[in-house]
């Protein structure tokens, strides 16, 4: 991106003049951002579409304060302003817990911190947190009316099941202008296939291979 390139070009010019010495520079392949690193001033440069791109963990995420999902779950019972991102994923994630009768459900995250997945302390609830758990457990007391939110008291939100997908649509489309082939490994649970793979001589298809790992056995024995 000759925007890009140009603007850390200029940035470099004036710190050399005040004196300042670059420590290093980076930037990505296509020229969607540069870094130039001055050691006590650092200056990071994206195009849009890359600032968007690197924005959403911070839409999505659970943990960060200042994402959408930790804001709406801090305000149990109140309306709360999402971002048009949030509230497109958020539609999506509700019609998917509707479409699977709740077998996936956005609102289980008391559960799953409970359990202790989301520290790696594991550990089995007893039957009256089990029971308490439960009632804090109901997508459909998820609410969304265009770009605002609200969920009921106890209730927090975790878009994580699907915001990786979401995420990896993104990345395929934003590759697909460069006619690429490639599988793209978005951790644990999640892959995107971008292009295909020639098909074997003989064969009108190229066939893939998935090797499945057994699960760690975390669980207490009974």
């Amino acid at each position: 991106n000759t925007h890009v390139r140009t603007l850390c070009d200029y940035a470099e010019v004036c710190l050399q003049d005040m004196g300042e010495t670059m420590l290093g520079r980076e930037g990505h392949r296509g020229n969607s951002w540069e870094l130039l690193d001055y050691g006590t001033i650092v200056i990071h440069v994206f195009t849009d579409e890359a600032r968007k791109f690197y924005d959403l963990e911070r839409l999505f995420s659970v943990v960060d304060e200042d994402s959408d999902i930790h804001n709406l779950n801090a305000n149990c019972g109140q309306l709360v302003e999402i971002s048009p991102e949030t509230s497109e994923l958020l539609a999506e994630a509700l019609a998917l817990c509707e479409e699977t009768g709740g077998a996936l459900d956005i609102t289980a995250y008391p559960a799953v911190k409970a359990w202790g997945f989301t520290t790696g302390e594991y550990r089995v609830p007893g039957g009256a947190e089990l029971t308490e758990l439960a009632g804090r457990i109901d997508y459909t007391r998820a609410e969304l009316e265009g770009e605002t939110a609200c969920i009921s008291e106890g209730m927090m939100l975790d878009l994580g099941a699907v915001a990786k997908g979401n995420v990896g649509d993104r990345m395929v489309e934003a590759l697909e202008p460069y006619e690429c082939h490639a599988l793209l490994d978005l951790g644990q649970s999640t892959i995107a296939a971008i292009g295909a793979r020639p098909a074997p001589a003989g064969s009108s298809s190229s066939p893939i291979f998935i090797h499945f790992h057994p699960l760690p056995h975390f669980l207490p024995s009974a």
